[in-house]
């Protein structure tokens, strides 16, 4: 297993080769410096990892287009899901 320090954002979206399904890794939580999660557009099950709620430098988080399901921890309601385009 590797570790991984310092990661500042995960952008693993509409890419055809690497198609992320499964689980949201709850190790994404441990990634305190973490500020951007963009796993939009995937095969993702599950719930949200309440680990995410821990990423207190998170600007954007998009889960968006997976299959998802159950409650969003609370911490994340109001992170939002994009960028402004401005």
């Amino acid at each position: 297993m590797y570790e991984v320090t310092g990661l500042g954002a995960s952008n693993f979206s509409r890419d055809p080769v690497l198609c992320l399904s499964g689980s949201v890794p709850t190790q994404l939580g441990s990634l305190k410096e973490l500020n951007v999660v963009a796993l939009q557009y995937n095969v993702l099950t599950g719930a949200t990892p309440a680990s995410l709620s821990g990423l207190r430098k998170l600007t954007r988080l998009d889960l968006s287009f997976n299959l998802l399901c159950g409650l969003i921890p609370v911490r994340l309601v109001n992170v939002p899901c994009s960028e402004s385009s401005t």
